[in-house]
């Protein structure tokens, strides 16, 4: 690790070959999952800022709560031509906000993303004490967002940080498009509102839920704080670690995540609501939350 910056260049190990071409798929995904953690340990213990926010479960979960407590009518201010895509796509009422290319056909991979960005002070929030504030709301908040505002300010208040304040929203992205190809992924659309790393990004795959409940603007809202939940979850896996119990959902996360999980047997298949993963509920019928008190 240097020290200058705490960014990790080299680690020692007996248990793989220094050379990924010779470790089995397995044995890479072990390594990436130790240096990920690594970052995190660097990042939680040391202050050098080493986690992109994609990477920091303390982040998304604050993203969460922030979604979580907007009324209907903000949320849809802020993500209404993002609903209004998914909608589209499942039940073809409206209009898009992005077209399918011709190229894709029902078989293909879709996955709508817009970038979320709070109204926050980014430089403020490396302040040491407010790093081990936001990793113990990722270890300690419950899966009820009604009441997480109440907590993250307790649990400033218990650090002695002064400087959080109630997180707002800033902005959201346009909508862009991202679809697997034969060897690679494609990107169509999307433009950013602001010259920084998002927040949080959304990356969900409109597959018909089945419920006209998700369709409404309240239900909708409703599983994109799931969808956060669910990629807070991704940031304990992809270290190798069990996620705190109020993170054990099953359900779409990262596309990242989503694609370890379909394609590599270290993984349960987290990424599907219908799994069956020991001590992992689903959205609606278990866990410490239910979709009722998550908007």
């Amino acid at each position: 690790m240097h020290k200058q910056n705490g960014e990790i260049y080299a680690h020692e190990q007996n248990g793989y070959p220094d050379d990924p071409t010779k470790r089995s798929d397995e044995g890479n995904e072990h390594v990436e999952q130790a240096r990920r953690y690594a970052r995190y340990y660097v990042y939680r213990e040391r202050g050098y800022d080493t986690l992109s926010n994609a990477e920091n479960p303390g982040w998304i979960a604050a993203v969460g709560g922030v979604v979580g407590n907007l009324s209907p009518e903000e949320f849809e201010a802020y993500f209404g031509d993002y609903y209004q895509q998914f909608r589209y796509h499942v039940t073809g009422e409206g209009q898009p906000q992005v077209e399918l290319p011709e190229t894709v056909d029902e078989q293909t991979f879709v996955a709508y993303c817009t970038d979320v960005y709070l109204d926050l002070d980014a430089e403020a929030l490396l302040d040491e004490d407010v790093i081990t504030y936001f990793g113990e709301a990722a270890d300690h908040l419950a899966g009820s967002t009604g009441g997480l505002f109440d907590q993250l300010r307790d649990l400033a208040d218990s650090l002695g940080v002064d400087d959080v304040q109630p997180f707002e929203l800033d902005a959201t992205s346009a909508v862009e498009l991202l679809y697997q190809g034969t060897t690679e992924e494609h990107y169509v659309g999307g433009s950013s509102p602001r010259a920084r790393e998002p927040d949080a990004r959304l990356e969900l795959s409109p597959v018909d839920p089945g419920d006209d409940e998700y369709l409404s603007i309240e239900g909708f809202q409703a599983l994109v704080v799931h969808h956060l939940l669910c990629q807070v979850r991704d940031c304990y896996l992809l270290m190798g670690l069990e996620p705190p119990e109020e993170y054990r959902v099953l359900g779409m996360g990262s596309y990242e995540a989503s694609m370890r999980y379909e394609h590599r047997p270290l993984y349960e298949n987290y990424h599907y609501t219908s799994a069956d993963v020991d001590g992992y509920f689903d959205f609606e019928t278990g866990g410490p939350f239910q979709l009722g008190n998550l908007v």
